[in-house]
């Protein structure tokens, strides 16, 4: 029975370890598991991991185990009411392992096996194709490729963000991911200002169709702070649930590089667009900080300076689209095509804010309830003396969970920890304006050699 009470920072109960063999046989291998580990990110459609097993029994051979298995694994921090939302369990759903990477010999009597695995849709992903004709709002066509028995075929938990438009698509005989990843750029947020830029993934809780603003509008599910010692409670005793606060090490990931802004597009842009129904090409243009406002952002102000020096052609994008009422001159046609003009700049730039964003990579005790597309806060302290060693007025602050890893060590340290790489796309104040071109400069000079 998984117990309740969290012992210390990075507790975790580790329930269930079961591998399900080609030939029908279910090995219990907990006692074998010397690690496990989960990736996931909001930038990958599922999530992927690995597990160690230190063998002295040659299970590779009498499993037998060739990278065709079964994986239930169940893995939870020690909570009074755990649910579906706070433990990794993958007992209904069980995971497939793919590969063995790593066998070599541990010592005289035991080996070290390595073997990495994938939730069972990407391997739907890898044998089904898509070509077919769709309807409808978008995120409900992203639900009937996901479900559809033909395709993914899953029946893991959706969570998604409704969206506002309505749109006709025709599937090429692509993947059913790649159509999931097409159908991204044809959404609009029906609740975050018709926001195009959306993601889909996968976490240990489920799959996740969320737009950029809708990510950022969330209120932070934990606080952590820098350097907290063992707390104590009125007992005396150290206070473990506290301790799951603590920052035990992080890192300024650079990211400040004003040419790749521009490059990217983060900047500005130019799109120049030929409608071949009526004929004609027109020009639109995208800038940053005049959007900045129209968008839902961790803090309230760009991450450039306003005096910034850009141009329109920083960035250029041309397209064709088709803006007549083709199908029914007379009722009006409401479906969109691409909806390139409103949806192709504005989410190229603001999927650019989380590449450019201020970046760290932070170590916290593990905690199951937390998954990738969350908000943290972190209270960063300032190493300025000339603040009173108050908060970081940068650093401090609100972060998106952009990708994460749990790190389990189960046979040496019985310790869970989590590795996060967390972005917030704003600064907290506005950056100075003053230009930093100074007057009277020196006058050009061409020498012909």
């Amino acid at each position: 029975m998984a117990k309740s009470d969290l012992k210390y920072a990075g507790d975790f109960n580790f329930d269930r370890c079961e591998i399900l063999t080609t030939t029908g046989n279910t090995l219990d291998i907990a006692q074998l598991v010397e690690s496990i580990t989960f990736y996931e990110s909001i930038f990958d459609e599922t999530i992927s991991g690995s597990i160690t097993l230190k063998d002295t029994t040659n299970i590779l051979q009498n499993g037998p185990i060739i990278g065709q298995e079964k994986l239930f694994l169940k893995l939870s921090t020690p909570q009074t009411k755990p649910n579906e939302d706070t433990v990794i369990d993958y007992t209904k759903q069980p995971l497939d392992i793919y590969k063995i990477n790593m066998q070599y010999g541990a010592n005289e009597s035991a080996t070290l096996i390595g073997l990495d695995f994938v939730t069972h849709e990407i391997h739907r992903n890898n044998i089904s194709r898509v070509s077919q004709s769709y309807k409808g709002e978008p995120h409900e066509i992203v639900r009937k490729i996901l479900r559809d028995e033909n395709y993914l075929k899953s029946t893991t938990k959706f969570y998604y963000e409704e969206t506002a438009n309505l749109v006709k698509v025709v599937m090429p005989n692509i993947t059913p991911l790649d159509a999931i990843e097409n159908i991204l750029t044809r959404c609009n947020s029906k609740k975050h200002s018709a926001s195009p830029a959306f993601l889909f993934y996968e976490t240990t809780k489920g799959f996740h169709l969320r737009s950029v603003d809708g990510l950022c509008s969330q209120e932070p599910v934990y606080y952590y702070k820098e350097n907290v010692p063992n707390q104590l409670d009125e007992k005396g005793v150290v206070n473990a649930a506290t301790n799951l606060q603590s920052i035990n090490g992080y890192e300024v990931v650079t990211t400040t590089d004003i040419s790749a802004q521009m490059e990217d597009g983060l900047l500005s842009s130019k799109l120049i667009s030929h409608d071949v129904y009526n004929k004609k090409i027109s020009k639109h243009l995208y800038d940053y900080i005049d959007m900045y406002n129209n968008d839902t952002h961790l803090e309230s102000y760009p991450l450039v300076s306003q005096s910034i020096e850009k141009t329109e052609d920083a960035k250029l994008f041309v397209t064709s689209t088709s803006d007549g009422k083709i199908f029914n001159e007379t009722d009006g046609y409401p479906y969109e095509s691409d909806n390139s003009i409103n949806n192709l700049q504005r989410s190229n730039g603001r999927l650019a804010q989380l590449d450019f964003g201020i970046t760290l990579n932070v170590t916290v005790p593990g905690n199951t309830t937390l998954q990738a597309g969350d908000i943290i806060d972190l209270a960063i302290k300032s190493s300025s003396t000339m603040t009173g060693g108050g908060k970081d007025a940068k650093l401090a602050g609100k972060y998106l969970i952009k990708n994460l890893r749990h790190d389990f060590k189960v046979a040496t340290e019985g310790k869970h920890t989590m590795r996060l790489q967390v972005v917030k796309d704003g600064l907290p104040q506005q950056a100075p304006s003053q230009s930093t071109t100074k007057p009277g400069g020196g006058k050009s000079e061409d020498i012909a050699l």
